[in-house]
């Protein structure tokens, strides 16, 4: 389900089999990562608390900085990115239900706000559907790889399937560099 609320667009999914432990369990290993790849700051769990601010560059371009505008373990997070004149939040409340959690996942986009009015319906509609679509692609992938951290499978490469992949791709470069190899010798 999902439905404007506030200026903000609003998308709520549940999941199964996924603990509001396990989703912030990723967040924070995220942030951490991103952290220290970004600033190279190292910074612990316990570090990540309302205010958290740091600055991420972006070659060519005007850095961005990110601020950490709400977070309650296992129940609020939420995000500010700023560059330039633009600003976007997104926040996640997460929900314990019977079988996994409800996450509600909130982005508000402050450019969009700005032109939202002076659109047509129809430009209107499609960029709603473009945003509404990005999060959902976003809120499912971070579902996805909470369950294949959940299962060991942390390398993307790590897949059902990854041996006979690798056989194909063996198989398929063995007959590549015959055929160069031939063709060379011709």
């Amino acid at each position: 389900m999902f439905y404007w609320y506030n200026e903000a667009m609003k998308l709520t999914r549940e999941f199964d089999d996924i603990t509001a432990k396990d989703f912030f369990d990723y967040v924070e290993n995220h942030l951490i990562k991103e952290i220290e790849e970004t600033t190279g700051k190292v910074i612990k769990k316990k570090d990540i608390v309302k205010g958290l601010r740091y600055v991420k560059p972006i070659e060519g371009q005007q850095p961005v900085i990110i601020t950490l505008k709400d977070y309650k373990k296992r129940k609020v997070y939420a995000s500010k990115v700023e560059s330039g004149n633009e600003t976007a939040v997104t926040s996640y409340r997460v929900n314990p239900t019977e079988k996994g959690v409800e996450v509600e996942m909130e982005m508000e986009v402050s450019e969009y706000e700005k032109i939202k009015d002076s659109l047509s319906k129809f430009k209107r509609n499609y960029y709603e559907t473009v945003y509404l679509g990005r999060m959902q692609k976003q809120l499912g992938q971070m579902m996805i790889d909470i369950s294949r951290e959940k299962q060991g499978l942390n390398d993307p490469k790590d897949f059902l399937g990854k041996k006979a992949m690798e056989h194909i791709s063996e198989k398929v470069n063995e007959k590549l560099f015959k055929r160069n190899d031939k063709k060379e010798k011709e």
